[in-house]
């Protein structure tokens, strides 16, 4: 579990194996990016938090695309580390 706050625009963070929804691309086509192996992210600007305050929404910067992460999908360090 990730302890990201609504201030923390600007961290680098890791984004743990998974498909993320991109909402914006260098390329038009791609809809999902998906990562194979945790991946180093900066994290954009926080979206807000699920109906169910289970969860923080970030936009947050991989390979030059943009996606929308979940607080759980977040890593404050890659898991070997």
């Amino acid at each position: 579990m990730s302890d990201f706050k609504q201030k923390d625009s600007g961290r680098l963070t890791w984004l743990q194996p998974g498909q993320y929804p991109i909402v914006e691309s260098k390329s038009p086509s791609n809809k999902i990016l998906e990562i194979d192996e945790p991946k180093q992210a900066l994290l954009l600007e926080w979206q807000g938090k699920r109906k169910d305050n289970a969860g923080d929404c970030w936009y947050a910067l991989v390979d030059g695309d943009i996606v929308i992460a979940w607080a759980d999908q977040l890593m404050n360090q890659p898991p070997d580390a």
